[in-house]
């Protein structure tokens, strides 16, 4: 479920989408940590909306208001917007794009065989298992970083420099990096900011 979900790339506008397809969508919504499934599309019942198979692991996840649309045990009705497909199914997949991608690096035709060679083996074997947004990124046509975390110096102790910080955590997020901030050179909390006459709230707030 993971690698289908995290790293495989996904036919983005669904033009594929089929009858018998597998597809990944959301059986519980939460605000925070939503059920994700595999399951297999069984039928389009209109334009925008297919009847789709959970996999038995995951049924007694589902939400039962979406069991009680469909009538049907582990059959859930989802709108096309809702549904991904993902385009690799296994493993092996995944490895020869990350390593035709990272082969080309090289300068002769030659060389990029030979290193497609042995970085696939390498990596089809589980001697190397790349960060995951390499998997994900490497030979996609998605302006991801390669990067999986990235560790910000320090943040300036003032509104400018906050808003500056937030800023550049959330471009590296937008492309899929994780981020870890400093928060030690922000004023404690009950400390008096002088300019408005108030009290910082403190790093954690």
């Amino acid at each position: 479920m993971v690698m289908l979900d995290r790293y495989a790339q996904k036919d983005k506008n669904l033009t594929s989408l089929k009858t018998g397809d597998l597809v990944i969508t959301v059986i519980k919504e939460d605000a925070v940590f939503p059920t994700r499934a595999i399951g297999y599309v069984t039928e389009q019942i209109n334009n925008d909306t297919y009847a789709i198979k959970i996999e038995e692991e995951y049924i007694s996840v589902i939400d039962p208001n979406l069991i009680k649309i469909s009538g049907k045990t582990g059959i859930i009705h989802k709108q096309k917007y809702e549904l991904e497909k993902p385009l690799e199914l296994f493993y092996e997949q995944i490895a020869y794009r990350v390593s035709k991608s990272l082969s080309l690096e090289e300068v002769t035709e030659e060389k990029q065989k030979k290193q497609l060679n042995n970085f696939y083996h390498e990596l089809k074997n589980l001697n190397i298992i790349p960060a995951g947004r390499i998997l994900y990124g490497a030979g996609s046509d998605s302006d991801v970083t390669f990067f999986n975390c990235f560790v910000m110096p320090f943040i300036k102790d003032s509104r400018e420099g906050i808003a500056n910080h937030r800023q550049q955590v959330m471009e590296i997020m937008s492309h899929g990096g994780g981020v870890g901030s400093n928060g030690s050179t922000l004023r404690p909390k009950g400390t008096i900011v002088k300019t408005v006459g108030g009290k910082s709230s403190g790093s954690v707030s």
